[in-house]
């Protein structure tokens, strides 16, 4: 095998030598075929004399049999009538085949050969005389040949020249066997993972997955990109069959001769060879070849391809694992099988969808399935996918079933046993059901790991021990037909069942054998079932048995008139959700349950007597609201856990049973007939304890040395009794008690040393300042403290501060707390509500009170410094009636995300709440006193102020640009008032792709949605659109309502094109009642994604009807008629983004950059551009070699993200505030403005998750006439800015990523993805600084300076003594000058300008004061 035998090429030779024998046959063309032939490569040489004038059919044959041709050109080449025909052929099948040809020009000048001069015009003057009609046709072949790309021998060593035609041919050969590997979906990304390890320095790399997955693909396209590096190659495709068939030595063999070519065995261990073995199934396969086969040189490489895991680990330095495609990648492969092109007809959507779902990535099966499905009906699709999904395809079964094959008896059982019954279990619970039927559970789940037949899939980071086991669903199929096949006809001679039909006809006709080994029962699937008593009897080997419902499904009904008579004795686990008799058959024989599964059952018992219950683990018996007591169990020794929430009939529970050695859950949630639990020995292994809403509990007596979770909610107990010993780990406790007497806080809570979360709810007047101080004292961990309804609780103590741990304090409903100490620095939430006395709140530090103002209390007004919790997120003061203003040292809480205040007394915010730049939410409902709203910050997301009644003045919210909702119902007073910020607010957020909706009180549509408005209470409204709609990216929408009174309802529009609904969008805050008329803006921009696509089916001079439906739906989804007075629409678009710029720059003044330039104008977006163009025009910023993108750019990017857009990443200093935005430049090829409008852009950063304005490019300026384009949006590097700000102090440096896509195609429904491929050649990115900038201003004052002094030179008399004497006036002297003031500077300007002024009206012999 050849180095591009690999690529399974049907030609039989690889290369056709065309030479003139009596030149080079004995000594430069039998060099090169030697050279040729050591690299492996099959070359055809044709050792024969020529015989006649024509070329015979064998060597025809070989040169339409060969791959590349290679015609060496020499002195006599012309002179040979057949090496002319031959030459003829080859060209012949280089237009037909594609036959790559080299040539080599051999001594001879190439000019000559293209133009038959020198030896060659000798030639074709004899053949002139010969053959007249044949010198035309060998004229044009050798003009043609020789104007092709080859070598030249001219001065040039020959052995040099040969090693560089070899490897020449060698990569001419792999990109040719290779071009079918290069249109491979999706490979890239496995293909550049194995890339990676080969490049270090490792000598074998192993290739792991299931069948199917593509591990071969992969290892040929990693073999034909590699393989011209290394001396010698060999692919040992599908190893494990070749040596079933031939033996080891087979293969041994056929490994050394297609690397030493049969020739110097001995010098292979001087070679640097390349090796893929595919397919390895046994570590006996390479054990022997390494024991047979000869030594490699150092820096050879070995990639084995494997299912299972096992045969690679040890013995290769590196494992990649093969991945599944993702969604687009097997959307992609799935659309050129089944339909032989990019996209599909719409109505094919949902059958691709199950088609895709059933291959879930694996190329084989996407492959199989789309070349099966390719140009059927929808008919048949939909047959053809009911069948697979009940049968697995035979073709990729066969691939599938060799990993399966390759098994033991007991890992086949158990691969089984998990397909059927415990994919997605817990990987404990599957491994303590399989030890409980007698299996070997750890090394068969690692085997069938190896060999990819399951995985475990590893626990969140919420349920970090919740490892499942899992599986491919095509995998498990091949599982199911596997047992299918154990018998065709009769499933109950089947091992196991789970088919919802066959389960029911077994059962139902009582069919049952002793081949069943398990049972697996949906009752949602199944009709109503009344089973015998006998229905197990037969089952005498049936280990599992599941009855069980779907979650939130109807269950059917299954009737046992007479009972059951027994069930097998060699049942392990039994579930049945539903139970229908009041006790298990008397001939239950429980030896061998491990897990008793009977939720909602109608048991009143388990069982008489005292069982044997050696081996049980789990009992559940939730929601048995029947059952009275538990059986004895003390013979459960091995007894886990204990389910009995919702036994509402249950009054007693054995004290022993708390004391089982390993149970470690009991849950008694809600058993309200409970009276009594105690226990009389301390547990040793109990670590929860559940008894919430037991409200008859009267008696609870407990203690366990290993417990962590107490939960004693909802109960009515007076004494609590922990005497029998401490709980040292407690960790978690509550206690909501309302006729709890005693809180035994010295002997019982102060031992929990453990404790970092206590919740003391309801406890009356039991919980005093006292208590608490001995608590906080001695629970140093903690890190939560709920208080709710302390009814006596007038304040905390003072040594809370003392906590170090504590994130969480919540106080609520403590209608006596008068005050709040000193908190510690640590607290990230802060919860007050309902406390309605209290009056003052300390949030500052001793040595900062000394430092600030201090505390101050004046009658009711609450003053506080909160500089000391910088770390507080959250701040709730809600409720707190006494509260009537907040202090300006607010603003020091630099960490705040969420201000709540609903229902408070607070008349005004404080104006420092614009320091807050973390802040999200502020939610000030039921202010009633609040009057106004100062300048808010700048990423607020939501402001709920409902119910305000006299809020008067609302900022302009322009420059806010995440916020999402504004809610304003029952602002009387600020009616019309908001339109103006509204309208901005709305633009921005279609223009960064967000969502935005407002409410506040009004009667009418704001006049910037123009004609589209329905009157008349109308709630219709029909436009049309443009013919081109591709710069559409959004619409905002309005409604005006009379009045709400209908509870909780919501508003909504739903959108119709060309009379077919599309989608459908409504206000996202729920509404609740209000009698006076409100306007409702909102806007979502993914709503209208689709617009463009549609629009490819029409033709282009066509307008589509887009109609809009407002209406007002109630939570139970019934139409609310007559409210909606009017209703608006106005629609967005892209290519009104710069004028859009401009209104911003207007209404907002770039707050953050106006602090950092004293003009704004100058740093407006004609002003940065100015800069750029200068900077670029200076002359010292060259351009890079080989790039468009001039120099002055310091960051550029040719790089594709995996968005499909070109990606630049930069690094920042923490010092931000130097920073005034972004510059950006584009090498866009064959575009122009015309095009513009048939684009769509995406713009985002990856890291740092803002998203940039959509339309993005309408606001380019051409650079020069190489499509080279300049972008800056003032505006959007003012958000860049404040998202700076607002993450600074966390790290030194920061690192952006902006993702830049531009396209012809068009946006995809799933998530508005870019189709088609990205239209920028390259990016650059310019941080833009202060200091460079302002060098640039004065610069360009300094120039109009100059023109004002060549000015006053002309009339220096008159002009210089006006400007002397205003700056000597008084007027300057009045203004105060100092080191921080730029006044001089100013005034400077002024005089300038007034000078400008003077002379300008000279010339107009205009002269005035």
């Amino acid at each position: 095998m050849g180095v591009a035998a690999s690529s399974s090429s049907s030609k039989k030779h690889e290369v056709f030598l065309s030479f003139r024998g009596e030149d080079t046959r004995r000594s430069f063309t039998s060099h090169l075929h030697e050279a040729l032939c050591l690299k492996g490569i099959e070359a055809f040489i044709d050792y024969e004399l020529p015989k006649g004038d024509d070329i015979s059919q064998s060597l025809v044959q070989a040169i339409q049999d060969s791959s590349l041709s290679v015609i060496v050109f020499s002195k006599n080449y012309a002179s040979s009538k057949w090496c002319l025909n031959e030459l003829i052929e080859i060209l012949r099948c280089k237009e037909e085949q594609g036959q790559l040809v080299v040539p080599v020009f051999y001594e001879v000048d190439p000019s000559h050969v293209r133009h038959q001069r020198g030896a060659y015009e000798e030639a074709f003057a004899q053949h002139l005389k010969k053959n007249p009609d044949k010198v035309d046709e060998w004229r044009k072949a050798l003009f043609e040949t020789a104007s092709l790309a080859g070598w030249h021998s001219c001065n040039r060593n020959e052995a040099e020249l040969i090693q560089n035609i070899v490897n020449d041919i060698i990569k001419k050969l792999n990109h040719g066997s290779s071009s079918a590997l290069a249109n491979i979906v999706g490979i890239d990304k496995n293909c550049d993972a194995i890339i990676d390890f080969l490049l270090e320095d490792v000598s074998t790399v192993g290739i792991w997955g299931m069948g199917g997955i593509g591990k071969t693909t992969m290892a040929k396209v990693v073999f034909a990109k590699f393989c011209s590096q290394f001396d010698s190659c060999c692919f040992l495709e599908n190893l494990r069959e070749e040596s079933k068939k031939h033996g080891l030595k087979y293969i041994r063999d056929k490994l050394v001769n297609e690397l030493s070519n049969d020739r110097y065995l001995e010098g292979l261990s001087r070679r640097k060879v390349l090796v893929v073995l595919d397919d390895v199934n046994d570590t006996s396969q390479l054990d022997y070849l390494e024991n047979e086969a000869p030594p490699f040189r150092h820096g050879s490489k070995v990639i084995i391809t494997s299912r299972d895991r096992h045969v690679l680990e040890g013995r290769v330095d590196r494992i990649h694992e093969a991945k599944a495609l993702g969604p687009d990648n097997s959307l992609e492969l799935f659309n050129l099988k089944a339909f032989r092109k990019d996209g599909y007809k719409s109505e094919y959507k949902e059958l691709v969808e199950r088609a895709l779902a059933y291959a879930q990535g694996v190329p084989l099966a996407l492959t199989v399935l789309g070349s099966f499905l390719h140009s059927r009906t929808m008919e048949q699709w939909e047959s053809a996918m009911r069948k697979l999904e009940s049968r697995i395809d035979p073709s990729i079964l066969d691939v599938l079933k060799l990993s399966y094959d390759g098994l033991d008896d007991e890992e086949k059982a158990v691969f089984l046993d998990i397909a059927c019954f415990f994919k997605g279990d817990s990987e404990g619970y599957v491994l303590a059901m399989l030890e409980s039927f007698g299996f070997h559970g750890h090394i068969s789940l690692k085997t069938l790991m190896d060999k990819a037949l399951i995985s475990v899939v590893h626990g969140t980071i919420r349920m970090p021990n919740h490892d499942k086991v899992w599986m491919h669903d095509l995998i498990q199929s091949m599982a199911f037909e596997i047992v299918r096949r154990e018998c065709l006809t009769n499933p109950e001679r089947r091992s196991r069942l789970w088919n919802p039909d066959e389960i029911y006809d077994v059962l139902k006709y009582n069919q049952g054998s002793d081949a069943i080994q398990g049972i697996s029962l949906n009752m949602s699937q199944i009709r109503d079932l009344q089973l015998s008593a006998d229905t197990f009897k037969k089952m005498t080997n049936l280990r599992f048995l599941k009855f069980y419902s779907s979650w939130g499904k109807k269950s059917c009904i299954v009737n046992l008139p007479s009972g059951l008579d027994s069930f097998s004795k060699s049942l392990r686990y039994l579930q049945w959700d539903n139970f229908p008799s009041q006790s298990l058959p008397l001939s239950l024989c429980a030896e061998k349950i491990v897990v008793l599964h009977m939720p909602n059952s109608h048991l009143k018992k388990l069982w008489d007597g005292v069982q044997n219950l050696v081996n049980l683990r789990k009992i559940n018996l939730d929601g048995s609201k029947y059952l009275m007591e538990l059986p004895d169990i003390s013979m459960a020794q091995n007894l886990e856990k204990l389910y009995l929430n919702r036994c509402e009939s249950l009054s007693h529970l054995d004290p022993s049973i708390l004391s089982l050695p390993k149970l470690r859950v009991v849950s008694l949630f809600h058993c309200r007939s409970l009276e009594s639990l105690k226990t009389e020995h301390q547990s040793k292994s109990l670590v929860m304890l559940d008894v919430i809403g037991c409200s008859r509990l009267k008696e609870f007596s407990f203690s366990s040395s290993e417990i962590n979770g107490l939960y004693l909610d909802y109960l009515t107990i007076e004494t609590l009794d922990f005497s029998i010993g401490r709980m040292a780990k407690l960790d978690e406790f509550i206690l909501d008690c309302s006729k709890l007497k005693n809180l035994p806080i010295d002997d019982m809570i102060c031992c929990m040393r453990s404790l970092t979360e206590l919740h003391l709810l309801n406890c009356g007047g039991i919980v005093d300042k006292s208590k608490l101080h001995t608590l906080f004292n001695s629970l140093l961990f903690l890190q939560s403290i709920y208080l709710c309804g302390a009814c006596k609780l007038t304040e905390l103590p003072h040594n809370i501060k003392h906590l170090p741990k504590l994130l969480y304090l919540s106080i609520i409903n403590c209608k006596s707390l008068q005050s709040l100490p000193e908190l510690p620095p640590s607290i990230l939430e802060l919860e007050v509500s309902g406390c309605t006395s209290l009056k003052t709140l300390q949030l500052t530090s001793h040595i900062e009170s000394s430092m600030l103002t201090g505390e101050i209390m004046l009658s009711s007004t609450l003053y506080s410094s909160v500089s000391c919790l910088r770390n507080l997120r959250n701040l709730t003061l809600g409720g707190c009636e006494q509260l009537y203003e907040l202090p300006e040292s607010i603003g020091s809480l630099f960490s705040l995300r969420s201000l709540d205040l609903r229902g408070s007394n607070i008349e005004s915010l404080p104006a420092s709440i614009k320091q807050l730049l973390r802040l999200d939410f502020i939610k000030l409902s039921n202010c009633r006193r609040l009057r106004s709203l100062p300048e808010l910050p700048f990423f607020i997301e939501t402001i709920e102020a409902d119910g305000c009644i006299s809020l008067e003045t609302v900022p302009i919210l322009a420059t806010a640009s995440r916020l999402r909702s504004i809610h304003l119902e029952d602002c009387l007073k600020l009616e019309n008032s908001f339109m103006e910020s509204a309208c901005l607010l709305l633009k921005q957020a279609i223009y960064r792709t967000g969502e935005c909706g407002f409410c506040y009180p009004g009667r009418k549509v704001p006049e910037w949605f123009r004609s589209n408005q329905g009157i008349d209470a109308s709630n219709n409204i029909s436009i049309k659109l443009p013919s081109t709609t591709t710069d559409l990216i959004g619409f905002v929408l309005c409604s005006v309502l009379s009045h709400h009174a209908h509870g909780q309802g919501h508003l909504q529009c739903q959108l119709y094109y060309d009379g077919k609904k599309h989608k459908r969008s409504q206000v996202h805050k729920v509404m609740t009642n209000f009698d006076s008329h409100h306007v409702f803006l909102w806007c979502e921009s993914d709503m209208f994604i689709n617009f463009g696509k549609r629009m490819d089916d029409q033709n282009t001079n066509y307008r589509p009807n887009v109609s809009f439906e407002f209406s007002v739906v109630t939570d139970r989804k019934k139409f609310v008629d007559g409210v909606i007075e009017s209703c608006g629409v106005c629609p967005i678009y892209a290519s009104e983004y710069p004028k859009f710029i401009q209104q911003m720059e207007l209404k907002a003044n770039l707050g953050a950059q106006k602090e950092t330039c004293q003009d704004a104008d100058e740093n407006s977006f004609h002003g940065i551009l100015k800069y750029a163009n200068f900077s670029l025009k200076t002359g010292k910023f060259g351009n890079r070699e080989g790039s468009d993108i001039p120099e002055w750019f310091t960051y550029t990017s040719s790089t594709i993200d995996h968005f499909g857009g070109l990606q630049a990443s930069i690094q920042l200093a923490s010092d931000f505030d130097k920073l005034m935005g972004f510059i950006f430049c584009f090498v866009i090829p064959n575009f122009s403005s015309k095009e513009r409008d048939q684009c769509y852009s995406k713009y985002r950063g990856n890291d740092t998750g803002f998203i940039g304005p959509s339309g993005w490019h309408h606001s380019m300026i051409e650079l020069n006439s190489n499509n080279v384009f300049l972008w800056y949006d003032p505006f959007y590097s003012e958000y860049i800015q404040h998202y700076l700000r607002r993450g600074k102090g966390c790290d030194a440096k920061l690192n952006l990523a902006f993702s830049f896509n531009l396209c012809y195609g068009l946006l995809d429904g799933a998530g508005g993805h870019m189709i088609g491929d990205c239209l920028i050649k390259e990016y650059g990115v310019r941080p833009i600084y202060v200091s460079e900038y302002t060098n640039f201003l004065q610069q360009e004052k300094l120039k109009v300076s100059k023109r004002i002094k060549r000015h006053q030179n002309i009339e220096d008399d008159q002009q210089l003594p006006s400007a002397k004497k205003l700056k000597d006036s008084s007027i300057y002297q009045s203004i105060p000058m100092n080191s921080e003031s730029k006044t001089s500077h100013d005034v400077d300007e002024l005089l300038l300008l007034l000078s400008q002024l003077n002379l300008d009206s000279t010339k107009n012999r205009t002269h005035q004061k």
